[in-house]
């Protein structure tokens, strides 16, 4: 008490040296004191009566002083291990209890303690809320989660883990493993056992997304799953462990798989449409093509409105270009809706034509702005073709009907002339110059009789006397004739094919046509040059009367005429089998001769084609 007093007079902070040093005056007091009543009488000490309760006194004193600084002195000493124990053990010691008021030793090395309690609880009430928060995080989620100790045991299960194989008992077991792993994510290899994520993991291996299909017993059939792993490592990197997440995959793999059978099912028809379809965004560029556009484009995509331009030109249904405004990639992305837009479409570089029917709808954005375009166009170049054909056939039979009907008045009344003109012939034979006259008339209708002939066999009304024939040798025998008749000047060849087919045909009909075709060979080479008779059997399919409708599919012959003249111009081509119509000067032809060829191959019931490229020649 009476160190603590002084202590607390001297203000509190005294340390341990001084406490010693007070007990030691104390002590040095009370041993004068207690000297003062023992004395030294004839060589021996003598205690004197009186001393006997003050030494007692004394000595009671020393000892409850002795005892007093003891205890002074160890319990802030006390305090402070147990605080030490305390943050050994991880525990937060209570500030309060650290005698952060002692002496100098004890209370600096306290106050230290202290301030590292109060951080280390803040620390741990960090960590404990970091856990918690971790501990609630993976409880709550919807992946299975599963830790593995180092020697392979489960240490931990989350609800989804256990829900997603079925509140098994022995999850992560060898059985367990050989159960539910059952094949890859294609549905037929068997999983190899090696394989499994927790094999993988144990071996210290880190991987992710392997993808696996299992089979649970409290689940129907089997489900995808895709787990992924990592290696847990201890303070020194050794193997602590793992962690595997399991994510159940079979609602997204479902879903996937109708994606993609929607997407093959959408490739598969796109590939298999004849009409091409193109997707163009906001600047024209070409963002998909299938492969019908891709064969009308020549493989040309546009990657912008420059390539448009460059790479094609347009044609209205008048043959005129078509001003780029028009087009119908720039109507739709403008915002109108395209129906049957009929244009021609010639790739630069080639000699192609397409003539095409496009539709078109614009595909809007946010704010129902235009972002781009759809196009489907339908390649109608055969259906112009075939339709040219049914119109220029049924021009021709317009004209052979006319044709045919005036030439049979005609021939009529040329019947009445020559019939009456041999009667006057003989009433003026005695009259040269009547008689002169006579002989022009007769000429004359003689000459009308032929032209009629012609016309009649033009309009498919001449009298035939088809019969069986050898094509390659009458060709044979005509090239003969021909070889003088058209001069020095033309070679006249004759390709033959091996075993062609005999024909019911008129013979001298036949050899009046290719005569009138070597004719007019002749006079489209009038520099020289070849005339080629070609004969073949020939098939016409089903195919190809869909173009030529007013031919029979079956077994035919076929003799061309070909040569190496001028061609004809394209703007003529349709009309060479007209009647009178003739690119030759007025008064070198009468222009009936392809007329009448026309004319007897439809009476044979067959079918004549001509091809011809300007400076090139001509094959018929």
């Amino acid at each position: 008490m009476f160190s603590d007093r002084l202590s607390a007079r001297l203000g509190g902070g005294v340390g341990l040296s001084t406490r010693l040093s007070i007990a030691m005056v104390g002590l040095v007091v009370m041993t004068a004191g207690a000297v003062g009543l023992v004395t030294y009488h004839a060589g021996e000490i003598v205690i004197l009566p009186r001393a006997l309760a003050a030494g007692t006194a004394v000595v009671l004193c020393a000892v409850v002083l002795a005892v007093v600084i003891a205890r002074s002195m160890t319990r802030p000493l006390v305090e402070l291990t147990r605080a030490v124990e305390a943050f050994a053990r991880g525990d937060a010691p209570e500030v309060a209890a650290v005698p952060v008021g002692s002496g100098e030793e004890i209370g600096v090395l306290a106050r230290a303690i202290a301030r590292m309690a109060a951080v280390a609880g803040e620390k741990s009430e960090a960590a404990r809320h970091s856990v918690e928060l971790l501990e609630t995080t993976v409880i709550s989620m919807s992946d299975g989660v599963l830790v593995l100790d180092p020697r392979g045991h489960i240490r931990f299960t989350n609800p989804a883990c256990r829900a997603m194989f079925g509140e098994r008992t022995d999850i992560g077991s060898a059985e367990w493993q050989r159960v539910y792993h059952r094949f890859l994510a294609d549905g037929v290899t068997p999983f190899p056992p090696d394989a499994s994520p927790i094999r993988r993991a144990m071996r210290g291996e880190n991987f992710d997304n392997v993808e696996l299909i299992v089979h649970c017993a409290g689940r129907p059939g089997y489900f995808h799953v895709v787990a992924s792993g990592r290696v847990l490592r201890g303070k020194g990197g050794d193997f602590a462990g793992a962690v595997i997440v399991y994510r159940d995959v079979t609602e997204l793999t479902a879903k996937t798989a109708e994606i993609r059978r929607n997407a093959d099912i959408f490739g598969s028809i796109m590939a298999s449409m004849a009409d091409a379809v193109v997707l163009v965004d906001e600047t024209t560029s070409v963002v998909y093509a299938n492969r019908a556009a891709r064969d009308l484009m020549a493989g040309r995509l546009p990657g912008g409105f420059s390539d448009w331009v460059a790479f094609y030109q347009l044609f209205g249904p008048d043959d005129a270009p078509l001003p780029v405004a028009e087009w119908p990639v720039m109507r739709t992305l403008d915002g109108e809706h395209v129906d049957n837009c009929e244009v021609a479409v010639l790739v630069r570089g080639s000699e192609r034509m397409a003539h095409l029917v496009v539709g078109g709808r614009p595909i809007h954005g946010h704010g129902n702005t235009p972002s781009g375009a759809v196009l489907v166009f339908r390649d109608v170049t055969e259906l112009k073709e075939t339709e040219r054909r049914l119109h220029q056939s049924q021009k021709m039979d317009a004209i052979g009907q006319l044709t045919g009907g005036v030439a049979h008045d005609f021939n009529n009344i040329l019947t009445v002339i020559t019939g009456t003109i041999e009667i006057l012939a003989d009433g003026v034979a005695d009259r040269p110059r009547l008689a002169a006259i006579t002989a022009l008339i007769d000429e004359a209708a003689t000459r009308g009789a032929a032209l009629t002939q012609q016309l009649l066999a033009f309009a498919r009304r001449q009298t035939l006397q088809p019969r069986t024939t050898d094509i390659n040798l009458m060709v044979l025998e005509t090239a003969r004739l021909l070889r003088p008749t058209l001069g020095e000047q033309i070679e006249v060849r004759s390709v033959l094919g091996a075993d062609v087919s005999n024909a019911i045909v008129d013979p001298s009909q036949l050899s009046t046509a290719l005569l009138n075709l070597a004719v007019n060979a002749r006079d489209a080479m009038a520099d020289g040059g070849k005339l080629t008779l070609e004969t073949s059997n020939y098939e016409i399919d089903e195919d190809f009367v869909r173009g030529v409708p007013e031919v029979e599919p079956g077994s035919y012959v076929m003799i061309a005429v070909s040569d190496t003249g001028t061609g004809i111009p394209a703007q003529f081509r349709d009309k060479v089998f007209e009647p009178f119509f003739t690119t030759k000067e007025t008064g070198k032809g009468t222009g009936l001769g392809l007329s009448m060829v026309y004319g007897f191959v439809k009476q044979s019931n067959g079918h004549i084609n001509i091809y011809s490229e300007e400076g090139h020649g001509t094959t018929v």
